[in-house]
């Protein structure tokens, strides 16, 4: 008996009755498909009359598909945008409501679709209502549309309330981002331009603390050329050359092209000749060698051996009460004007008292392995006495001495001398003799 059935599976007239079987089965799915009796054949059949342009017969056909099949979704919902092709509004809002109470939680079509009716009446509220029920959705496609809908209420308010524009803008963002939908870019724009506009309104009522305050803002959002070029402006305009100076470098460090940088160029140059006429000719010639890089035809001298300028200096005293001594420590930071990179840089800080050397401590601050870039700082450089000063409570004259090395052996070159006076209970005074 086994093996008449095996010698039966293996003949031809087993797999004819196979595919026989196959054949007969996807005949009776598609004929269920497509028989006027079944959902999708009736379907089928009413968007036949609607792509022939015979609305009215489609129509006919999807009420009696929805009388036969209520809880079909995908049918109440076809036969709302027939409504809406036929113009009546009315009736296309009954059948995406009779959709939406359906209560399936996937399903976004009919909100969406009620939402944008609404819209159209430049009823937002009541739209963001049927927005509302669907917030949650994980739907890329809603996601989107939700997006879609809070931008175009920011648009729409923009001109009349920047205030609330932004907010629908902000909520438009957040769906936007998790949609990852492709009108983000143009999005943050939109926010950042209604930012400007407000910004602008307080400037032409001669507000401008405000106005800053509003691009600060902007920039909470989102940190770009524009806004730190249109903060610069007004600080120029304030006469806050360091705050200027400042936003110019952002905006264009973020984008080279962001506007014409003459202005910039004119600040960085006002300001070295501010420095320059105080004393500081190193610190002037960083602010040459910025303004040249932005313009190369400027005609400006420039000592091609300062190659390294001291900023953010300080110095204190740390005072051990209990001991009856003094630490003292000196901290700066070391900026690259050059337009090359300087592969090795030494720094040896000598502290004296009465011109009395009494501590000299050495540290490398660049090496091959770490170079310093031009138009770079170092980061914070503290350096403190190895040797205490003795008795807290006497004044004391102290001066620390910066040496500065590029080469091997070391050749030691004095870059500043720095006066600290200690007095007890009192304010340390910082003296750059330099």
């Amino acid at each position: 008996m086994l093996a008449e059935l095996k010698n039966f599976i293996n003949s031809k007239k087993f797999y004819f009755i196979i595919i026989f079987c196959i054949l007969n089965i996807a005949g009776f799915v598609m004929y269920e498909q497509n028989k006027p009796t079944s959902v999708a054949g009736m379907m089928k059949e009413a968007d036949n009359f609607a792509a022939k342009g015979q609305i009215a017969y489609a129509i006919e056909d999807y009420n009696k598909i929805v009388r036969v099949f209520p809880e079909n979704y995908e049918a109440h919902i076809r036969l709302a945008e027939l409504y809406l092709e036929a113009n009546e509004l009315d009736m296309a809002k009954v059948e995406y409501m009779k959709a939406i109470k359906l209560g399936y939680k996937s399903a976004y079509q009919a909100n969406i679709a009620m939402a944008e009716l609404y819209v159209k009446e430049n009823n937002y509220n009541l739209a963001e209502g049927f927005i509302n029920e669907i917030k949650d959705t994980n739907n890329i496609k809603a996601l989107q549309l939700i997006g879609d809908f809070y931008c175009k209420w920011g648009n729409t308010l923009k001109q009349n309330d920047k205030t609330e524009a932004i907010r629908k803008f902000k909520i438009a963002y957040k769906y936007y981002k998790k949609s990852d939908s492709p009108n983000l870019v143009k999005l943050k724009k939109d926010v950042r331009n209604v930012y400007i506009d407000i910004s602008n309104d307080f400037i032409k009522i001669n507000n401008p603390r405000e106005a800053v305050d509003i691009l600060k803002l902007s920039l909470a959002f989102w940190n770009n050329s524009e806004t730190h070029y249109r903060l610069a402006k007004i600080y120029e305009k304030q006469g806050k050359i360091d705050n200027a100076i400042d936003e110019y470098k952002i905006a264009f460090g973020l984008n080279s092209t962001v506007a014409n940088p003459q202005s910039y160029v004119a600040l960085l140059i006002k300001k070295a000749e501010i420095l320059k006429e105080k004393g500081d000719k190193v610190s002037a010639e960083l602010y040459y060698t910025r303004a040249k890089k932005l313009d190369s035809k400027l005609n400006i001298l420039m000592n091609p051996d300062s190659r390294i300028i001291i900023n953010n200096l300080s110095a204190k005293c740390n005072e051990n009460i209990d001991k009856d001594i003094l630490i003292p420590e000196i901290s700066f930071k070391l900026t690259n004007i050059s337009k090359d990179k300087i592969n090795q840089l030494k720094i040896k800080v000598v502290f004296l008292e009465n011109n009395k050397p009494f501590s000299e401590e050495i540290k490398t601050i660049v090496s091959d392995k770490n170079p310093l870039v031009d138009d770079a700082s170092t980061s914070q450089i503290n350096i403190f006495s190895s040797e205490p000063v003795n008795y807290v409570l006497d004044k004391h004259n102290l001066l620390a001495q910066i040496y500065i090395s590029q080469k091997t052996p070391d050749k030691w070159v004095l870059f500043r001398n720095v006066d600290i006076i200690w007095e007890m209970n009192s304010d340390i005074s910082i003296h750059d003799k330099n």
